[in-house]
């Protein structure tokens, strides 16, 4: 099997690894994300491809994008199985927030060929196949998803949610709950994408409570916050996440799109009480666990978060975790990964 991805997220070597249980799996790691390099690394991925593809019984890509050209091509041409591993990026535009890979037209058109060439697409969530974002936009329905940007594509689809390690993310023993903290965790660029401006309104709506974003360097804190009670904690391993999870009475994940929202799902085995936005998956990942945004609003925001920090939790941290058991394991993801693959 031949196994390709645009760079080594934790998400991508964890099906790396599940993959490598069933199959011999090889990789090309080129560094797709470098325009510089997009040239060579077509030319290197060619011939990588014209050695190994005969010898191939599948090839596996992760996200669409210029990495998954040529393997889907040659796929194809060899009659090779093919899957595209939908992560959200992927199947989305967002142009004025400068995200998602199809607002680009050449890359539109690349993941377009990609896609109709493939065997299967593997979204890691139905609202990657279409959705209907009523939270971005006041008035305005903003539609997203692969079958939204291309309605004629013929290509056999399947949804094989992600995973996660339930044994790892879980709440760290002799570790105090503060209550009322709160927690997020995206990085500089995701700024706007993932509501760092609702959660520095918010944190001036509370100064009592203490706002945490992992990802976020405190430079980039002191040049955004409007109250002394948020803090930007630059980039931290999943060690230390464990421990900002357990600590913290609350996560907020209030992106305006989201592919799965790993993060999310993480802080709920570690048992936050979930607040997150009414996009794409967050809701079922949430379920009756947690609070839900309607608007991408201050307002409802405060009143929310109001209602979260006076009400009984009524056990929410626990409801949380047994939430993410039920329906997001790593376990059920290799089960359905490897049974999509027809094996």
């Amino acid at each position: 099997m031949l196994y390709f991805y645009p760079e080594a997220k934790a998400f991508v070597l964890s099906d790396k690894a599940i993959l490598k249980t069933k199959y011999q799996v090889k990789s090309q790691v080129l560094p797709w994300f470098n325009k510089k390099y997009l040239f060579f690394n077509f030319i290197r991925q060619f011939f990588y491809l014209l050695w190994y593809i005969r010898k191939a019984d599948k090839v596996i890509v992760a996200f669409g994008g210029y990495w998954s050209y040529l393997p889907m091509y040659f796929a194809k041409k060899y009659n090779k199985e093919s899957y595209i591993i939908l992560h959200g990026t992927d199947t989305v535009s967002f142009p004025k927030l400068n995200y998602g890979l199809l607002r680009k037209p050449l890359l539109r058109y690349v993941i377009k060929k990609s896609y109709q060439w493939a065997t299967k697409l593997l979204p890691v969530s139905e609202s990657l196949i279409y959705t209907e974002n009523n939270y971005y936009l006041k008035r305005k329905v903003s539609k997203q998803g692969f079958l939204h940007h291309f309605p004629k594509l013929k290509t056999p689809f399947q949804v094989v949610y992600n995973g996660l390690d339930t044994e790892f993310w879980k709440p760290v023993p002799q570790t105090t709950r503060v209550a009322n903290q709160f927690l997020a965790a995206f990085t500089e660029s995701q700024w706007e994408l993932k509501g760092g401006n609702l959660i520095v309104a918010l944190a001036k709506h509370y100064p009592k409570s203490i706002f945490k974003i992992a990802g976020v360097s405190q430079e980039f804190i002191d040049k955004h916050k409007e109250s002394d009670n948020i803090f930007g904690l630059g980039f931290q391993p999943k060690e230390s996440m464990r421990i900002l999870y357990s600590e913290s009475a609350f996560f907020l994940q209030l992106a305006i799109s989201e592919g799965f929202g790993l993060a999310l799902a993480e802080a709920m085995l570690c048992e936050c009480i979930p607040i997150g936005s009414a996009v794409n998956i967050i809701p079922k990942i949430i379920g009756n666990s947690g609070y839900i945004l309607a608007k991408n609003e201050v307002n409802p925001l405060v009143i929310l978060v109001s209602e979260a920090k006076t009400k009984p939790n009524d056990n929410l941290g626990e409801k949380a975790r047994m939430q993410i058991i039920n329906h997001f394991s790593l376990e059920n993801r290799e089960e359905n990964l490897i049974k999509a693959l027809g094996d």
